[in-house]
């Protein structure tokens, strides 16, 4: 998996985990990993946001797409 990919799955988890209301375990199961990837996904994927004024202005954008 490129880093593009991997970033973008991050992404995915990121925000399935913040806006779903689902549960880490259910989370899990839709993306094939476990509970702690989800937790981890987001921990790591906030400090990026936090980091990188670009993905963070990129994540926005997908939110309002997505109208979350």
């Amino acid at each position: 998996m490129c880093e593009n990919e991997k970033l973008a799955r991050q992404v995915g988890m990121y925000l399935c985990h913040r806006h779903s209301g689902k549960k880490l375990k259910e989370l899990g199961a839709l993306f094939g990993v476990g509970e702690t990837a989800i937790a981890e996904a987001r921990r790591l994927l906030t400090r990026k946001l936090q980091a990188d004024r670009q993905l963070a202005s990129t994540v926005e954008k997908v939110r309002s797409k997505l109208n979350i």
